[in-house]
């Protein structure tokens, strides 16, 4: 994490002004197509940011005029981004600072009051993660013509309408007391790539057919997947499985989930209103009980618990964390 506080001076009158310029360009010609798009297929403030950059992408533009005109686009609809430079081996590099509530997990960012700016590189379509030095922010909130209000809300993920075909179809196979089950399950292919693009928040909060495989030996590297990711996904760890599992179990069951979080590893805790004297469980801070199930852990029940937890301390994680 990177702390600044822009001096006045840092704002090029200049080159503000003719930002603001581009920005009006480009807010009259596309606004009200992208607009009209984005209402259609109720469109997240993530989708929408990867749409325009696929509009720009279409003007085959290089170098700074690319970041310069991804910007005015941004601006065009009211966001509030601006422009980085960080240092990225030994270079500077422009890219965009994208405003937004939420902290993302796993990349560099600048905290601007009780916001956080993204460092987005607009060549590698990724967010940045940078060294620790100095990185130079273009501040042109201040004094724009425009109101910039709109802050990228990330933690409404949405439910954005994509066309159904191509599906991806997958059967899940496990076996419970010698009986074997299957399950068919299908997804729309462009749902799941908008899921795995998505920025990772963290953990907001047994199933054996998804085969477990830690994130640091996987091709995507540390990460939490979206319930629907989970079931498609080659391979799922212990923080995949339990929230999936929370999932489940709040959609069908409809009993109240936490997470809890070892020092290694992540399962949740059910509450139901039955438990066992033997149950493994944890208690809130108002006392009610929970009792731990672990979805890597193979072949066990509700209130079992692997021997290597037992003694350690465990953290509980409401979706209020």
């Amino acid at each position: 994490m990177f702390n600044f506080s822009p001096p006045e001076d840092f704002y090029d009158v200049t080159y503000g002004n003719l930002i603001d310029e581009l920005t009006l360009i480009a807010s009259q010609e596309i606004k009200s197509g992208i607009l009209s798009i984005q209402k259609q297929y109720q469109m997240s403030d993530w989708l929408t940011f990867e749409f325009i950059q696929r509009v720009i992408e279409s003007m085959k533009m290089n170098g700074d005029a690319k970041v310069v005109s991804f910007l005015c686009m941004l601006r065009g609809f009211g966001y509030h981004v601006t422009l980085v430079k960080p240092s990225i081996n030994g270079k500077e590099h422009l890219g965009l600072g994208i405003v937004c509530k939420e902290k993302v997990f796993g990349v560099s960012f600048l905290r601007m009051d009780d916001m956080y700016v993204l460092m987005y590189d607009v060549f590698k379509s990724a967010l940045m993660t940078v060294e620790n030095q100095g990185v130079h922010v273009f501040d042109m909130k201040t004094r724009s013509r425009f109101q910039l209000s709109r802050v990228f809300n990330l933690g409404e993920v949405g439910s954005p309408v994509f066309p159904l075909t191509p599906v991806v179809k997958k059967d899940l196979v496990w076996e419970y007391a010698k009986e074997e089950f299957h399950l068919n399950v299908a997804m729309s292919a462009h749902l799941l790539k908008y899921y795995n693009n998505y920025p990772q928040l963290g953990i907001a909060f047994h199933f054996a057919p998804l085969p477990y495989k830690e994130d640091s030996q996987t091709d995507y590297g540390e990460r939490c997947n979206f319930p629907e990711e989970t079931i498609f996904a080659k391979y799922s760890d212990c923080e995949d499985r339990s929230v999936l599992l929370a999932k489940l179990v709040e959609l069908i069951i409809k009993c109240d989930v936490v997470g809890l979080k070892f020092k290694n590893h992540i399962s949740i805790g059910v509450k139901i209103d039955e438990l066992n004297e033997n149950d493994f469980t944890v208690k809130d801070r108002k006392g009610t009980s929970y009792i731990h199930c672990d979805p890597s852990f193979m072949k066990s029940r509700a209130g079992d618990v692997n021997d290597d937890l037992i003694r350690q301390e465990v953290t509980m994680i409401t979706k209020t964390n």
